[in-house]
């Protein structure tokens, strides 16, 4: 596990964060928000 640089979450190594979908810089997948 590290944390993952964008957004401060645990995010595990080598894949995008669940939490803000970023990796390595890029915006990789979109996360939809409950409202």
């Amino acid at each position: 596990m590290t944390v993952c640089p964008d957004c401060g979450a645990p995010a595990e190594s080598h894949r995008a964060c669940k939490k803000c979908g970023m990796y390595r810089g890029r915006k990789v997948l979109t996360i939809k928000t409950e409202e």
